[in-house]
């Protein structure tokens, strides 16, 4: 079984339960859990785990670093030619950029 133990604000995945038939084991942190549960890294630990018919189903749902911007989407964004306000409106709408 795999338990989700512990997300984060973003809804990351933080602590998970790999439990065996002989053990437990206890995953900390996105790294680890990612490369724990793919042979290549998986992209995000923002995902839900779900048993169908005796098989465990792992369902991600994105991206990235949880901040709110996809940084392929901005590039294709920005290959479409759109501006860097373009750009950072669509990923915070409401935003207001000064000069810090």
């Amino acid at each position: 079984n795999l338990r989700i133990r512990r997300r984060g604000k973003s809804g990351r995945v933080l602590i998970l339960s790999v439990e065996g038939s002989v053990q437990t084991l206890k995953l900390f942190g996105e790294l680890h859990i990612r490369r724990a549960l793919a042979e290549s890294t998986m992209p995000s630990s923002f995902f839900v785990v779900d048993y169908e018919g005796g098989k465990i189903k792992v369902t991600g749902g994105g991206w990235g670093h949880g901040v709110g911007l996809c940084q392929l989407g901005a590039v294709a964004m920005a290959n479409d030619g759109k501006t860097l306000n373009d750009i950072l409106a669509f990923y915070y709408p409401g935003a207001e950029l000064s000069k810090g």
